[in-house]
């Protein structure tokens, strides 16, 4: 079944109706939304309002494709409800946010709840929200987080979890942590990987650049020489081959507040829509910015500081009749 933004409201209705034990409806409903990226919230969350039992569980799992004020507000309302399936997705809805919002209200439930089966759940999605990669916060903030949750815990799956993790977050106090735990007979193997990757990214403290296509030339977008350039050397049209992309290694975690790519002289030669992603191991990295450029130079201006250590700019659009070329490039951070 595949269904259309049109059609979204009668499916949602058509599956409240089932008490969401239509197996068809969920996936086309899912389908819709996927599609619609970001689109169809009202109807969802007025299906969450009219819904009961199962049907209201399963919906509200769907507001995760909505990371707004309203979407949340939905989804905390129902951790009261008298029901407690929906109460426990209600919970689990809260996990697979797209942002770290939820994080409050689910240690609040960790540490506050009455019921044990509740705590446990609510720990357990917060350990998983936790370790998706995110660069709001210095890595070593998370650390501290997942290190007290590490300790509140009891299942041996979250702590591995956590353990596993440390490589995203690399950093001296991820380190420690790895280290502290590498003797432990359930996941000391784990915590000793861990413990190694964290190192190999700490020892590389050198600023350095890469980029494909030609990637040996990357290093002329920061010669301090505005005659030279990196360049694609061809018209960059995604979804014809690799996407074209600039990589920069910081040599260090850093809190950063924009960057600059300078065509120089090859004034045509800009980006036309692409996106940031950030990283602290070089490895697990997520989107922090999506912009659409007017010319040349550009600037990347993030509105609250985002902290790195590898910093991705990957085409999402063709150049129209142009290659993409960086002259120089900066980047300014604390």
């Amino acid at each position: 079944m595949i269904g259309t933004e049109k059609e979204l409201p009668e499916l949602i209705d058509m599956f409240i109706a089932t008490d969401g034990a239509e197996a068809n409806l969920s996936r086309a409903i899912d389908s819709i939304l996927h599609r619609l990226e970001g689109a169809g919230e009202s109807p969802v969350v007025a299906g969450v309002g009219r819904a009961k039992g199962w049907a209201k569980a399963k919906l509200l799992v769907l507001l995760r494709f909505f990371p707004t004020e309203t979407a949340l507000q939905t989804v905390r309302q129902c951790l009261s409800d008298p029901d407690p399936v929906v109460v426990s997705w209600a919970i689990h809805a809260l996990g697979y946010w797209q942002n770290r919002e939820p994080l409050p209200d689910l240690l609040r439930i960790a540490e506050d709840s009455s019921n044990r089966s509740r705590q446990r759940l609510a720990l357990s999605c917060y350990i998983d929200l936790l370790i998706r990669p995110a660069y709001d916060r210095p890595a070593a903030e998370t650390v501290k987080l997942l290190e007290q949750a590490f300790q509140r815990t009891a299942s041996l799956y979250d702590k591995e979890s956590i353990i596993n993790s440390l490589r995203t977050f690399a950093c001296k106090e991820a380190l420690v942590l790895a280290q502290r735990c590498s003797d432990d007979g359930e996941f000391g193997s784990s915590a000793k990987e861990s413990a190694k990757k964290i190192k190999e990214v700490l020892q590389d403290t050198r600023c350095s650049v890469t980029a494909s296509p030609h990637p040996k030339a990357a290093v002329k977008a920061i010669d301090g020489d505005i005659t030279t350039r990196w360049s694609t050397g061809e018209i960059t049209r995604t979804g014809c081959g690799p996407v074209p992309f600039f990589q920069i290694n910081l040599g260090g975690e850093r809190a950063l507040k924009r960057i600059i790519l300078d065509g120089g002289d090859s004034s045509d030669e800009y980006p036309r829509s692409f996106k940031v992603s950030a990283s602290f191991d070089g490895v697990s990295s997520a989107p922090v910015l999506s912009i659409t450029s007017e010319g040349n130079p550009t600037l990347l201006a993030f509105s609250k500081p985002i902290y790195a250590r590898y910093v991705w700019i990957s085409l999402t659009g063709d150049s129209r009749h142009f290659p993409w070329s960086i002259h120089e490039l900066l980047v300014e951070h604390d």
